[in-house]
């Protein structure tokens, strides 16, 4: 049976197009990412969001996150796939891209990046627990230690678990749930151990051979982190969470607005008197369709946001606040259902007292020609002039 969304888009593509060439693509694969230690700064992931042109698409390939930095810079690391109709085999569509990043510089500042692999099985989910050696990965004692989340990596095109159709994962899975986390760590004696998660959970929608493979998904995958080693005046954990739902079923281009930024707004009780303030984030997640429309949890997506955004301090009361911008779309050509996301974030917020501290926020933004994993180079803030 041809589905409504397989006619609708025929019609868009005949009416644009003659003939479609396949996208330029690097090769699907997470993971191999380096370990380092810096001194004296750090480079933060703040998050990152995607919008596709034209269409909806599903999942292949997603990441995003901040390179390890040198005495150039460091990549912002991006790269997105969403199957046929996005990589120029049906239709060819182009993804734009925004990763956020903050810089840091304190004294007695030591960071740690590293990365571990994970395999999201067919529930959809992936955990690993991370044990350092304080001493091995030479991070000094300090009165904080501090994990954020530095990217991750979702990676569709591996086999389906044992008795799977004929569905090739290439092309991706319509989500119903995606995201990924730290856990706070945990010091004993000179190890520091932190728990990471991903989530990806394909949803069925209207594709009998994507549906019936979606029990059989499973994805190759990667969380990397940070860990900071600084002296604080303190350290205070916060979330974030809001439920939306957009009536859309049948509409074409639906409107799906913002967030309004007052829900995603954390109010903070901060240690007084410090110097500087900066926010890390540790997860965070979307969840479609639970309540509304529990048989067809999956979206083809069009554009989804995941990062921090305004982070406000008072050093002579210790009032803050910290929001962040959280965003999911289906608007499409077509939408074969309405849409209900549960968002939620997690982030910390560090109080420095140190009046040479520095902290700078930077997004880098642009369109990707080529779909899979693409390293943006970016130059660190200039020194401040004497």
């Amino acid at each position: 049976m041809t589905t409504t969304r397989t006619l609708a888009i025929a019609v868009l593509v005949s009416a644009v197009l003659a003939g479609c060439d396949r996208a330029p693509e690097n090769e699907f694969t997470c993971g191999g990412d380096a370990s380092a230690t810096q001194v004296g700064g750090a480079v933060l992931w703040d998050g990152y969001s995607y919008q596709w042109e034209d269409l909806s698409h599903r999942v292949s390939f997603l990441r995003a996150g901040v390179g390890i930095p040198d005495e150039d810079g460091f990549a912002a690391r991006v790269g997105i796939a969403g199957g046929p109709w996005a990589d120029g085999t049906s239709y060819r569509d182009v993804p734009h891209f925004a990763n956020g990043h903050t810089t840091l510089s304190a004294a007695g500042l030591v960071a740690y990046y590293g990365e571990t692999e994970i395999a999201v099985g067919t529930d959809g989910r992936g955990f690993a627990t991370v044990d350092l050696d304080l001493d091995e990965v030479d991070l000094p004692e300090r009165t904080s230690y501090v994990v954020g989340l530095r990217g991750f990596c979702f990676n569709s095109d591996v086999p389906l678990a044992e008795g799977g159709p004929g569905y090739d994962p290439y092309q991706g899975w319509t989500p119903q749930a995606m995201g990924a986390r730290v856990g706070a760590p945990e010091l004993d004696g000179r190890g520091l151990s932190f728990a990471t998660e991903l989530r990806f959970e394909a949803g069925t929608l209207d594709r009998g051979d994507h549906n019936d493979a979606v029990p059989f998904q499973q994805l190759e995958g990667s969380v990397q982190y940070v860990v900071l080693a600084l002296d604080t005046v303190g350290v205070s954990r916060a979330s974030v969470g809001v439920s939306v739902y957009h009536r859309s079923e049948g509409e074409a281009h639906s409107w799906i607005p913002p967030v309004p930024a007052e829900t995603l707004t954390a109010d903070l009780e901060l240690p007084a008197g410090g110097t500087a303030a900066f926010s890390v984030l540790r997860g965070w997640q979307h969840i479609l369709n639970e309540d509304s429309d529990p048989d067809r949890r999956g979206r083809y997506l069009r554009a989804w946001t995941a990062r921090l955004d305004r982070f406000d301090y008072e050093a002579e009361t210790g009032a803050g606040a910290a929001a962040m911008d959280l965003y999911l779309s289906h608007s499409s050509f077509s939408q074969e259902g309405d849409l209900e996301v549960e968002h939620s974030g997690e982030f910390d917020v560090v109080v420095l007292d140190d009046e040479e501290a520095s902290v700078d926020r930077g997004l880098v933004t642009g369109r990707l020609d080529t779909l899979g994993p693409v390293d943006v180079p970016v130059a660190l803030p200039a020194a401040p002039s004497e």
